[in-house]
């Protein structure tokens, strides 16, 4: 029997173009994100754990919306498909919001303990509590939309009615929008009050991938609420699908270490200074907290443990970074340097006679010197 070749139209070949692209940059970012870091830690960071889920939920929806939009369009189950996919689709949507919220309020709780630079637990911060219980009410709210859907198809003219009646959209508007302005005002109060650099470039980098997080799902459920009644398939899932695209990416965005560069050439720095220990001219020998160029101090950084290691500060004003850097340049010899340095230890010949004035052992003998030795 002869196949009469289906015509494409230019809608389903931009729709087509567009999934790929989505699913292939969400699997690309999934890889970078889950092989960043270290390696050989045996458990991953709580904020990391939530961007790879997020990143990975935003990749199943979008691939699930691509093979219902365009690859399930069946001559005996388009009624089926059109159900299944508004369950599926829906389900993933709200997970996937869920996990990022969840995400953006671990981020909340990473810039208060900076701004106060003292380790705070997560149920004894007040905005932690905040923003867990406006999250609460958002994903209750979420789950009116499988109560109100609406779901019709038609096979002949391909259409899919997949919609949500009037007063949950509404309500589900209102509900987003709180939870957005929350997390953004939680990010946008230690921009202004914080006195730590840190604690600021976190709070600004999460108050603008809030905003414009917040700008697309408000676009995404304003356009629901406008297309209501005979909505196709196409236009409900590419409206979801770059909001949850758009949120991926800015999950990705903002957990990705700026100075990661900087931090390279802050370390070969390092090791120029270090490599400096011959030169006598560096360190005069009166100073006891010096050596050769190297300046040794006693603070200690001390890693978060929800906290990336690349997403460490640059260090103000060009100094040179702390002990936390050089220990992991040069673990044995800094160790050790710094332990003589503090008078806990006794240092090596070597170093002694590069840095100290030694007295000779034999000096002429004054008039004194040999009447003692006579008598």
């Amino acid at each position: 029997m002869p196949v009469q070749a289906r015509q494409v139209s230019v809608i389903t070949l931009c729709l087509s173009l567009f999934y790929m692209l989505a699913t292939t940059l969400l699997a690309t970012l999934l890889s970078l994100r889950a092989l960043s870091g270290d390696r050989a830690a045996r458990r991953w960071p709580l904020f990391k754990v939530l961007s790879c889920l997020s990143i990975f939920m935003a990749y199943l929806f979008v691939l699930a919306e691509a093979i219902m939009v365009i690859g399930l369009e069946s001559d005996t189950s388009f009624l089926q498909v059109c159900a299944i996919g508004t369950y599926v689709g829906i389900g993933l949507y709200t997970v996937f919001k869920l996990v990022f919220y969840v995400f953006l309020m671990e981020r909340v709780h990473l810039v208060y303990g900076y701004k106060t630079n003292v380790p705070i637990r997560r149920l004894e911060a007040p905005w932690y509590w905040f923003s867990l219980t406006v999250v609460a009410a958002w994903t209750v709210v979420s789950l009116s939309m499988l109560i109100a859907r609406m779901v019709h198809a038609k096979r002949l003219e391909e259409i899919c009615f997949t919609t949500i009646k009037s007063y949950a959209s509404i309500v589900l508007l209102v509900v987003n929008i709180v939870v957005c302005t929350v997390l953004t005002a939680a990010f946008a109060l230690p921009v202004v009050r914080s006195r730590f650099s840190k604690s600021q470039r976190l709070a600004l980098t999460s108050c603008i991938a809030t905003a414009l997080g917040t700008l697309a799902s408000v676009t995404n459920l304003l356009w629901m609420m406008h297309a209501e009644g005979p909505e196709r398939a196409w236009s409900r899932g590419i409206s979801s699908s770059m909001d949850v695209f758009f949120n991926a990416v800015l999950a990705f965005a903002i957990t990705t270490a700026p100075g990661r560069k900087a931090g390279r050439t802050i370390r070969k720095q390092v090791e120029v200074d270090i490599s400096k220990m011959d030169r006598h001219d560096m360190c005069p020998p009166s100073s006891l907290h010096s050596l050769h160029g190297v300046m040794i101090t006693r603070q200690t950084s001390q890693l978060r443990d929800d906290e990336e290691p690349q997403e460490g500060d640059e260090p103000e004003s060009g100094k040179v970074p702390d002990v936390g850097w050089l220990d992991r340049v040069f673990p044995d010899q800094h160790g050790a340097k710094l332990k003589d340095s503090s008078g806990l230890g006794t240092r090596s010949d070597s170093f002694l006679s590069e840095n100290e004035y030694k007295a000779p052992s034999s000096r002429p003998k004054t008039a004194p010197d040999r009447m003692a030795t006579r008598s």
